[in-house]
C-alpha cells in the first residue's frame, strides 16, 4: 500500500502495482508512505528518481498487498491522515489468472520462495506441471476465494473509510493518472514504467470458453466489480 495524505493505493495482484508504487514515489506531492515487509524496505528506497522524492519516502512495516480492511486499520495504527481518497486497479478474472499462472512459472519466483525446480511445491508445482486450463481449476488466485478477492475493492461495514473508491481498469491507467495526477508538480517528468511484466504463452484471448466461464463462476464478484469500473468514469 502507498499512503498520502490525498490517496491510498491498494495494491491487488497482477494490476501493475509495482509500477504504480514506483510511479507514486515519484510524482504525488508531499510525504509518501511505502507499506511492505521490511525485508524489501532497502527495495523501496531506491525506487525514488530524485532526492526530493527520497526525501518524502517513509517505508513502514506492514503488508504491501493490504485489503480495503486492512489498508485504514494501518492508517489508524500508524497514526496517519485518513486520505480521502482509495485507488485499487483492476483486470477481468481471466487476465488475472493468466498473469498469476505465468508469474509463478519463472525461476525467480521460485527462489523467492525457497524453491527449486526439484523442490517445487504447492501452487508453484501445479503452475509449472500443467496447462493452463488445468491450473485454472486447481488453484485460486493467491490462495484467495471470490469474496476474500472482492474484499481488495469493497470497504468494510459501516464504520469510517475512504470518502470515494477509484476502480480503475488497467487498460485505463494513462488516462487515469493524467485525471488524478495531472496538477501534480513531477507530473511532466514522471511516467509509468512497467515492472514485472511476463511475456509469453497464452494470450487471454486465447484461453478456451469452458476455462473462461469456470474462472468467471468461480469469482462472480470480483468480475461484477470489473464490469462495473469498466463503465464507471472517475
Amino acid at each position: 500500500m502507498i499512503h498520502t495524505d490525498s490517496i491510498a493505493f491498494i495494491h491487488f495482484m497482477k494490476t501493475g502495482g509495482m509500477s504504480m508504487t514506483r510511479y507514486l514515489i515519484n510524482v504525488a506531492d508531499g510525504p509518501v508512505h511505502a507499506f511492505s515487509d521490511r525485508t524489501s524496505h532497502a527495495h523501496t528506497r531506491k525506487m525514488p528518481l530524485s532526492a526530493d522524492s527520497a526525501a518524502r519516502l517513509t517505508c513502514v512495516d506492514g503488508p504491501r498487498h493490504a485489503d480495503m480492511a486492512t489498508a485504514l486499520r494501518l492508517i489508524r495504527d500508524n497514526g496517519l491522515i485518513l486520505p480521502p481518497r482509495a485507488v485499487v486497479m483492476i483486470r477481468h478474472p481471466v487476465d488475472l489468472m493468466l498473469s498469476f499462472y505465468k508469474h509463478l512459472q519463472k525461476p525467480h519466483v521460485w527462489t523467492q520462495r525457497g524453491m527449486t525446480r526439484d523442490t517445487l511445491r504447492g501452487q508453484v508445482r501445479v503452475a509449472v506441471q500443467n496447462s493452463f486450463a488445468d491450473f485454472a481449476r486447481q488453484v485460486r488466485f493467491y490462495g484467495l476465494d471470490d469474496a476474500g478477492a472482492a474484499a481488495y475493492f469493497q470497504q468494510p461495514g459501516p464504520e469510517a473509510g475512504f470518502d470515494t473508491r477509484d476502480i480503475v481498469p488497467l487498460a485505463q491507467i494513462d488516462a487515469y493518472l493524467a485525471v488524478r495526477f495531472g496538477q501534480c508538480r513531477n507530473y511532466p517528468h514522471v511516467r509509468l514504467g512497467h515492472q514485472n511484466r511476463s511475456r509469453g504463452g497464452q494470450h487471454p484471448d486465447a484461453v478456451d470458453a469452458d476455462t473462461r466461464a469456470y474462472i468467471c463462476r468461480s469469482y462472480p464478484q470480483l468480475l461484477d466489480i470489473y464490469n462495473m469500473a469498466c463503465a464507471t468514469r472517475w
